[in-house]
Formats: C-alpha cells, structure tokens, sequence
C-alpha cells in the first residue's frame, strides 16, 4: 500500500561538463575578469590622476595582461605552464589575487585537468605511427 519509489540512480545532467571540466572553465573566467580588472584600475587611476608610482602602474598593467592571457589561454586549452607561471605573482595581491592565485595553480596541476590540456596527435605524427614497421618479417 505504501511502497516507497524506486530509488533513481544519481546521474548528471547531460548538459553539465565534467568536474575539471567546469573548474577549467571557472578558473579561465575568474583569471581573464581579474586581468581586465587590474588593467581598468591602471587605466583608471592614471586617467583620474592617481599619485602611485609609474613602476608600479606598470608592473599592474603588465600582471593584468598576463593574467588575461593565462585566462584565455586556459579557455582554448593552451598554455597551461603559462598560465601556472602567470598566477604566481598574484600572490602578493591580498586577498583576492592570493585566493584566485592558489585556486588556479591547484586546478591546473590537477591530473585530470592536465589530461584536459593533452593535445591529439597531428595528422603527420600519426601517419608515421600508422606506416612504422612493428614487428615485421
């Protein structure tokens, strides 16, 4: 009379990537708004006539490029050496660039996120693979 329903198995969605898959792409976003975010806050305070000094805008401006490209890079699965090198100096950049800067060098090395970044190989290499002489006669 009050049969319990059948337990459903746990699936996800099809339309849901991978759990490295969305942490990529987490991280690809969070770095590329970061980089445009350092390069607004250059741009702003030299337009509004901030007192820093000019090695220190640059050295913002330079980071923010950098950390947009290591965005972009994570984003087109490229780069993923760049990327790690690129997050290293938010460190100093407390605490949101610390957080971001972390977050990134763990999903990146992670092994399953690292199988992301794995290239097939070119049409070339696997034509020489292909016509080799294993084992012959």
């Amino acid at each position: 009379m009050n049969d319990p329903a059948p337990a459903l198995p746990y699936r996800t969605p099809p339309d849901r990537p991978p759990g490295a898959e969305r942490a990529l792409r987490a991280a690809a976003a969070c770095n590329g708004v970061w980089g445009v975010f350092c390069l607004v806050v250059v741009a702003s305070t030299r337009f509004i006539g901030g007192t820093s000094p000019l090695r220190v805008e640059v050295m913002m401006a330079a980071a923010g490029v950098a950390v947009g490209l290591a965005g972009l890079a994570m984003h087109r699965r490229r780069a993923r050496w760049f990327a790690v090198v690129a997050a290293v100096p938010n460190l100093v950049v407390f605490p949101v660039g610390s957080a971001l800067a972390i977050a990134t060098v763990v999903i990146l090395l992670h092994p399953r996120v690292a199988a992301l970044f794995a290239r097939p190989a070119s049409g070339r290499e696997q034509a020489s693979a292909g016509s080799g002489t294993e084992g012959g006669t």
